[in-house]
């Protein structure tokens, strides 16, 4: 679903070309799929409420594992960000599609 929202922008971008330099259309994606990932995220807690009779797990629990989420993203981003500026963002970017 995400790779299908992000292709749909890079066509609305490339249609609207004459209007956007190529910057502008980075942004406009890298923004784009920044944006997705936040709401992704939001999207789970309003389902604890059937997760939690479903696993039979406390809502502290659920909320552990949103936090150990958040924080492996984090502990990830500064050496991925040394990887792309080193090897360039092509491979990671297949890589992540996988």
């Amino acid at each position: 679903m995400l790779h299908r929202v992000l292709l749909f922008i890079a066509n609305w971008a490339d249609t609207y070309r004459f209007a956007f330099g190529r910057d502008a259309r980075v942004n406009a994606l890298l923004g784009a799929g920044h944006f997705l990932s936040h709401f992704y995220q939001l999207c789970l807690p309003p389902l604890f409420i059937a997760w939690q009779k479903t696993f039979d797990v406390s809502f502290a629990e659920l909320g552990l594992a949103m936090a150990v989420m958040a924080a492996a993203a984090a502990v990830m981003q500064t050496p991925m960000g040394f990887f792309v500026d080193r090897y360039g963002a092509r491979p990671f970017l297949v890589a992540g599609r996988c």
